[in-house]
């Protein structure tokens, strides 16, 4: 697993980003650069950054972001996978989860209609607890 410390934290609050939740890639930059392009990049810097300003303004118990490729073959279908991954139960894990989703209506509305089909297509979230 590789730590990108450039990515730890973008956006308005870059300056604190020795306390924030470090990403873990579990794909290569590679990977993850032919899949974005240029519409979906700053959508990825967006949606880290809105997992981060979450957890530092409610003090989840956010341990690590983890970006993983996923390629479902039945539908010839690739994206990145974020995982947010909690010192928690699953119960508390599944509800801090459930309000990162409903921030991400946020971004959603947001974007245009290209940004916004690029935010659906290529990148989907799940959760991890680690009590």
């Amino acid at each position: 697993m590789e730590v990108n410390s450039d990515l730890c934290f973008l956006g308005s609050r870059m300056a604190e980003a020795t306390t924030k939740v470090p990403v873990v890639w579990e794909t290569s930059q590679e990977v993850a650069d032919r899949l974005l392009g240029k519409t979906g990049r700053p959508l990825l810097e967006r949606t880290l950054d809105l997992a981060h300003s979450l957890a530092a303004e409610r003090k989840w118990p956010l341990r690590s972001i983890k970006v993983t490729h996923y390629e479902d073959p039945e539908v010839v279908w690739e994206y990145l996978l974020l995982v947010l991954v909690f010192d928690s139960s699953p119960v508390k894990a599944e509800r801090l989860w459930d309000e990162f989703l409903n921030a991400t209506e946020i971004i959603e509305g947001e974007l245009d209609e290209e940004e916004l089909d690029q935010f659906i297509k290529l990148l989907d979230f799940e959760f991890e607890s680690n009590p």
